[in-house]
């Protein structure tokens, strides 16, 4: 616990050096921007969209962007030959960008103050932005390269869209229950309308269950891409 909390402030500094933090912020008002041109009666509508995009786009962008830096740095690399357990530092740099991911989209819900910020809504949030900072650290891991990093992403915005086309009763299909973003999307979107107890607890047994397939890939990413360069 010491070491993941020294690992954490030192992620978190990191964030204030590299302006990840000023970077973070910009984008909070480029979305609250989007945001004030909506009709103020259509806000329960694009306020759980616009939320999701932020987070999604937010982990996926933010924590590849660093770690490709960290790669042509060879600070993973270095993190790899210290004593501290791999699940330490993937879980420190995860919480750091969670917790970046997480303010910025309580941002926006305080500057729209349109939809309940409750219980559900913040667990959503803070599971749904682990979830894509974990996306992004194995989609970085897995690249290798931010020239390689677009192909993927395309298809993580893909799926994405998808979810939104569903909140706003664009497109429906039994498959979207298979798409990481569809259950954070029916979570959000049952701050606004009503849906089912029981879809909404399938939706949150999924989210978790994506949270912790992701955490195993991430350590997976590491051990293959990073340590066993090493040969560990």
């Amino acid at each position: 616990m010491r070491a993941f909390a020294a690992l954490l402030r030192h992620e978190l500094l990191l964030l204030f050096r590299q302006n990840v933090i000023g970077i973070a912020a910009a984008t909070v008002i480029i979305y609250a921007a989007a945001l004030y041109l909506i009709p103020r009666d259509h806000h329960d509508m694009w306020v759980p969209a616009l939320l999701m995009s932020e987070i999604v786009t937010m982990g996926v962008l933010f924590i590849a962007a660093v770690l490709f830096i960290e790669m042509r740095q060879q600070t993973a690399i270095a993190f790899a030959v210290t004593p501290v357990p791999t699940a330490t530092w993937i879980l420190a740099k995860l919480a750091a960008f969670t917790i970046l991911s997480t303010g910025a989209a309580q941002a926006l819900l305080i500057l729209s103050s349109s939809i309940p910020n409750g219980a559900l809504v913040t667990l959503t949030v803070v599971l749904t932005a682990l979830l894509y900072n974990q996306i992004g650290f194995v989609l970085a891991l897995w690249t290798g390269s931010i020239r390689d990093f677009f192909l993927p992403l395309s298809v993580v915005m893909g799926l994405l869209a998808l979810s939104i086309y569903w909140h706003l009763g664009a497109a429906d299909s039994p498959l979207f229950w298979i798409i990481p973003s569809y259950p954070a999307m029916i979570l959000l979107a049952s701050s606004v309308s009503a849906i089912p107890a029981g879809t909404l607890l399938l939706a949150l047994a999924l989210l978790l269950l994506w949270n912790a397939a992701a955490f195993w890939l991430c350590r997976h990413a590491f051990h293959t891409r990073v340590s066993a360069r090493l040969g560990r």
